[in-house]
């Protein structure tokens, strides 16, 4: 059957109640590019036998690997903040709603997703993903958002898909509010990348069927990168002192329609100043990485949308 996706192919998405089941799209989600597939950990056999030659090949475990690089709409990119090592609360009523993450210690993702992928005609199923480093960041004025994700295996997808595209409206000029520190607006700030990662792995074991068990994370690292004009010494001494600063990026189309990251204890790790000709503006790049702060808060992704998830 053809599907006349073109190359530019499809890509849907939807939760598993059990984590490894297929189930399919309920959210279409528009990508700029996607690099899924399923990796196989073939065993090549050269016992010794009077033969230079490899002798055959034992099936291995395989699991899914991949990234998904979307413009940061926030009825998207919301479905697989869902899957990582975060806790979500929604509030609001319909038709606004506010979904709130924040960072957890867990082991083992709460939820997974079912993913669907049309290559020119030819549809892939990829279940048990969740996502292992989630990064936002700003490309030629547009926010977007790129996550590695890892999964158990692959599946049959449903060969009937009627794809609902959202409208929902990149974010870009005009849309942002910076704070360093909170609450103080600063104006200064031309880029920003925003990346947690957690470290995910796939676990395999010995059990009758191929494909990884489960999912799990490890020790996590998050951190923002920006270029900031120079201004004075004061920055740069904090940077020295090792001081801890609340930082607040927004990125807003309507009342109702934003993202927000909130780092609560940023310290600067690195603060390099590099040399500027006469007359030009002196840039500081800045990397700040998050610890705990006096709450035991580290960070938050807040989305504000119309969007519905289910489960």
């Amino acid at each position: 059957m053809a599907y006349g996706m073109g190359a530019g192919g499809l890509l849907g998405v939807a939760f598993e109640i059990t984590s490894g089941t297929y189930v399919a799209p309920t959210k279409f989600i528009p990508i700029l590019s996607e690099s899924l597939e399923l990796k196989e950990q073939n065993i090549y056999r050269t016992p010794i036998r009077q033969s230079a030659a490899r002798i055959g090949v034992v099936a291995g475990d395989f699991s899914v690997e991949g990234s998904v690089t979307l413009e940061a709409l926030e009825d998207c990119a919301l479905y697989f903040t869902q899957c990582s090592r975060a806790a979500g609360v929604k509030t609001g009523t319909t038709p606004n709603f506010v979904y709130t993450y924040n960072p957890t210690s867990v082991a083992v993702p709460p939820k997974t997703l079912s993913i669907t992928v049309v290559r020119n005609g030819v549809i892939f199923g990829y279940t048990g993903c969740v996502i292992g480093k989630s990064t936002f960041t700003v490309n030629n004025n547009i926010m977007e958002n790129t996550f590695d994700i890892f999964g158990l295996t692959d599946a049959s997808p449903s060969p009937s898909l009627t794809p609902v595209w959202p409208t929902s409206v990149p974010y870009g000029p005009g849309t942002w509010s910076v704070q360093i520190p909170t609450p103080t607006a600063v104006f200064d700030m031309d880029t920003f990348s925003f990346e947690i990662d957690d470290a995910g792995q796939e676990n395999f074991r010995l059990k009758a069927t191929r494909g990884a068990q489960f999912a799990s994370f490890g020790e996590r690292t998050c951190q923002m990168t920006a270029s900031r004009d120079f201004l004075d010494a004061t920055d740069y001494t904090g940077f020295k002192a090792v001081t801890g600063q609340a930082i607040k990026v927004v990125a807003t189309t309507g009342a109702n329609n934003s993202i927000q990251f909130d780092l609560f204890n940023a310290i600067k790790d690195v603060y390099q100043v590099p040399l500027s000709g006469v007359g030009d503006l002196i840039r500081a790049a800045i990397t700040y990485q998050t610890v705990l702060d006096g709450s035991g808060n580290e960070y938050d992704i807040i989305y504000k949308t119309q969007e519905v998830i289910v489960p």
